[in-house]
């Protein structure tokens, strides 16, 4: 049984301004390795005064992007 190959996306398309803040935030929280991902939410209340379920519906958003945005600016994922 063949592989299906793997398509190409397209490039992800920030919603508005305020997502592309949110999202920049997470990629930068995540490079300094101060708190696994999954505790993002917390940070993005502290930050943004945001509630606690709409940081976890935007940290589930970053995730579920996070690959299709790509590598995040200074990062090296060849050895991946």
């Amino acid at each position: 049984m063949s592989e299906a190959p793997i398509e190409e996306t397209e490039e992800y398309e920030f919603v508005d301004e305020t997502e592309e803040i949110h999202f920049k935030y997470l990629d930068n929280l995540r490079s300094s390795g101060v708190t696994n991902m999954f505790g993002g939410g917390q940070y993005l209340t502290d930050q943004f005064d945001i509630g606690l379920r709409d940081a976890f519906k935007i940290l589930s958003k970053w995730m579920k992007t996070f690959e299709q945005r790509g590598c995040p600016e200074g990062e090296d994922w060849s050895a991946f």
